[in-house]
């Protein structure tokens, strides 16, 4: 099934073949709907949703993508039957040992291993095991947090790893840790936050975020929108002075700014890895918030905490207004790299219409991610991935 740029305003792309369809009660050059989903997307994980236009599309729950914590290595978290008098470094060398020894067959990332120099006992710096049916990945490493001192670091795909692969994580670490006092002492360093949408392409979704900066996009070959980030807006510079004066500023290490908001065609991001597309011909835009540095949020804090989603609007361009459809589609295409009043003059738009256009890309209809809608499926999300074991361990 080809696929179809929005700004195209209703020609296919090979062919420019006109086809007409409903849009806000009139008859339109639209797209043509894509194919349903095949499987259809598992409830009550998805929802069916009808678009202003009359499309079916499925919309997930927000899903945890990517998720890393770390562990500070102390008593309150030995498990009962490990002697309170053990030592961090001796503790996390036992369960190096515990982690090595079948029937998990870990992989020592090559050069990590090592002899602490203060203790003399072997160490490690990192490893990876796979867990759960689609062997997904588990990063453990050993990391020395400036105020918590030792910790252990744990880095996974929580919507990878499903029920199966937290409850064979449980087990791992259950004779070595006590998976009450992790979840209470854990604390969560990264968190990222999925919204899948099934049944449309990357170029048919607008969005914002509230801390929004530059943002960043990938055109595929055939020209089609494949990926957009948005990223954090920069702090303005600051001249940093010394005793010989200013100092010569220093590259930066995110020059268009720390990725907030990442909407990207999942069928393309999987086939360049020799993966089959989730759900047939169907399109799928994943809308992925990327989090960290949160102050003291602990692993049993995600469940039921505050929505993450406050700051991020996302809709289908054409629910964003019902004036001009067409025009707006070439406005809304033009904006992503002309400025507004440029696109608006080179289209003789009417001030009016101009200031419509203008109201409509801040996303005034959010039917794909909205603040105080979207969170309250949440829980549903952390229920279907399996992470409850870890969070809420024994309930």
């Amino acid at each position: 099934m080809p696929r179809f740029h929005p700004a195209l305003d209703g020609s296919i792309a090979k062919g420019r073949l006109q086809v007409p369809v409903t849009f806000h009660g009139k008859a339109e050059n639209s797209l043509i709907s894509p194919p349903a989903p095949i499987p259809t997307p598992p409830s009550p994980l998805f929802t069916k949703h009808k678009l202003s236009d009359g499309r079916q599309i499925w919309i997930s729950a927000p899903q945890p993508d990517r998720l890393s914590f770390i562990i500070p290595i102390s008593k309150y978290v030995y498990a009962k039957s490990i002697a309170h008098t053990v030592s961090g470094p001796e503790f996390m060398v036992g369960f190096l040992a515990h982690l090595l020894n079948p029937p998990f067959p870990v992989e020592v990332l090559e050069g990590t291993k090592y002899v602490n120099k203060s203790t003399k006992l072997e160490d490690w710096r990192a490893s990876r095991l796979t867990f759960g049916k689609r062997e997904s990945v588990i990063h453990f490493s050993r990391y020395k947090h400036p105020k918590l001192g030792l910790t252990l670091r744990l880095e996974m795909n929580p919507r990878k790893l499903g029920a199966d692969g937290f409850k064979q994580l449980a087990n791992l670490m259950a004779p070595w840790f006590d998976m009450a006092g992790v979840a209470n002492a854990a604390r969560v360093t990264g968190l990222d936050i999925a919204v899948d949408v099934v049944g449309l392409w990357v170029g048919e979704v607008i969005a914002r975020h509230k801390q929004q900066g530059q943002r960043v996009q990938f055109i595929g070959t055939d020209g089609l929108l494949e990926t957009v980030y948005i990223n954090r807006k920069l702090p303005a510079y600051k001249p940093k002075v010394d005793q010989w004066g200013v100092k010569k500023p220093k590259a930066l290490s995110h020059p268009a700014g720390k990725p907030l908001l990442k909407i990207y065609d999942r069928v393309r991001e999987r086939e360049k890895y020799g993966k089959p597309p989730p759900y047939g011909e169907a399109p799928v835009t994943r809308i992925e918030l990327v989090r960290g540095n949160f102050k003291k949020l602990r692993l049993e804090d995600l469940p039921g905490m505050k929505d993450q989603l406050s700051d991020v609007w996302a809709g289908y361009g054409p629910s964003q207004t019902d004036v001009m459809p067409k025009v707006w589609r070439r406005f809304w295409a033009m904006a992503r790299t002309e400025r507004s009043p440029e696109a608006a003059g080179l289209l003789d738009l009417p001030p009016k219409v101009a200031k419509s256009f203008e109201k409509a890309l801040r996303v005034p209809a959010p039917d794909l991610v909205a603040p105080n809608t979207t969170w309250a499926t949440w829980d549903v999300a952390l229920k279907s991935s399996g992470l409850l074991a870890l969070s809420k361990p024994g309930k």
